[in-house]
């Protein structure tokens, strides 16, 4: 299938099972697993993640209304929509029994406007612990809760947090204060008699590094595609004694598309943005910065050709790029382009990417374009 596409994403069906095996093991068999999979399953394909995973997780999480019902076609599993869902979609969400992260008095009471007392709307309570980004202060959950309490409708279904931090640059923990929080918001609830179904506060690293902080669910994201945020990540989790193993998921592949042989002094790419100094031969190849390869790669970036590198010269332009091949031998049109993953041996990661551009693995891999074939493998 592959020899149809200019450009494309291969995802390991062996290695997302031993990932989600590993992380089991590690957390422990009582701990919820929610998978997440916004940003199209960071890149992997919402459809084709759900379709390996959902024997195996209990819960998904995406970041919008469009992306829980990409995940509905494919299977039954309980939902959770972490990102900001519009007015004129709630209703839709109540109907289609999602439940939704909430912060607000707006989204409480369209929730109830559309709710039933057979169909109530099921939320999870945000707080704000020190990320500041999306929540409610503890000092404002009192009030809030009253006004959840007079709302028909509304079951109060989980209560969250997300660490900013869970480390310093020393590696002594940091995050306690986060939890702390948390647990008085916790304690507010138990106060005013509230029983909540699902506390949930660590995302990958918390779930893996610290037990306090799964409670009665995780929410594993760059985990499940065997990524940590940086290579760095790797040697800290050995440091704090945690021992498992993940395996990257995902490979992109292109084609060359154009080869040519040019003089010394003749220059490559828009604004003329590279001049040959000797006689050499390139390669054009089809992927671009609209496929998600970004144009900072463009003086430190390389692929791979035939199990061997070839460096990227000149700019990097929408569809397509150019590549040094003087080195290689026996080069053809057609012939498969490795931008992540391994070739006869050698291989060229998402964190080896991430680092030439000081950026991390999320952005790498959520930022290839969700219209390239996604193909289990």
């Amino acid at each position: 299938m592959q020899d149809k596409h200019r450009t494309w994403v291969e995802i390991s069906r062996n290695r997302i099972q031993k990932n989600i095996t590993n992380i089991r093991q590690c957390i422990g068999k009582d701990v919820l697993l929610m998978a997440v999979v916004k940003a199209n399953a960071y890149g992997a394909g919402i459809q084709e993640i759900v379709s390996m995973t959902k024997s195996a997780v209990d819960w998904y999480g995406v970041n919008s209304l469009r992306e829980a019902n990409v995940v509905r076609k494919n299977c039954n599993k309980p939902i959770l929509i972490l990102g900001y869902v519009a007015d004129g979609n709630i209703q839709e969400v109540v109907k289609k029994n999602y439940s939704i992260l909430v912060y607000n008095y707006e989204t409480v009471n369209l929730l109830s406007k559309y709710s039933t007392f057979s169909q109530k709307a099921k939320i999870h309570i945000k707080i704000d612990t020190g990320l500041t980004r999306l929540g409610l202060f503890v000092e404002d959950l009192p009030n809030f809760i009253k006004h959840v309490q007079k709302t028909p409708n509304i079951k109060i279904e989980g209560l969250c947090t997300h660490y900013a931090r869970l480390m310093d640059d020393k590696d002594n923990d940091i995050y306690q204060h986060q939890l702390d929080k948390f647990k008085r918001a916790e304690n507010i609830l138990q106060k005013i008699g509230i029983s909540v179904d699902i506390k949930h506060t660590a995302s990958s690293m918390a779930a893996i590094l610290y037990k306090k902080t799964r409670f009665d669910m995780v929410r594993i994201g760059i985990l499940i595609y065997g990524l940590w945020g940086g290579k760095d990540m790797i040697p800290l989790v050995k440091r704090k004694g945690k021992k498992i193993n993940i395996y990257p998921i995902l490979s992109w592949k292109t084609r060359v598309i154009s080869i040519k042989t040019i003089d010394k002094g003749t220059s490559v790419g828009y604004m003329n943005s590279w001049t040959a100094s000797k006689k050499i031969k390139i390669a054009i190849i089809g992927t671009g910065y609209y496929d998600g390869l970004d144009r900072r790669y463009a003086k430190k970036g390389k692929v791979l050709i035939g199990g061997q590198f070839a460096k990227i010269i000149g700019k990097i332009t929408m569809n397509m790029c150019i590549v040094d091949i003087s080195k290689i031998k026996d080069v053809k049109i057609g012939d498969i382009v490795v931008i992540i993953g391994k070739s006869k041996g050698k291989e060229i990661t998402a964190y080896d990417v991430a680092e030439a551009i000081n950026t991390s693995t999320y952005e790498i891999i959520a930022r290839i374009d969700p219209l390239i074939p996604r193909i289990l493998v």
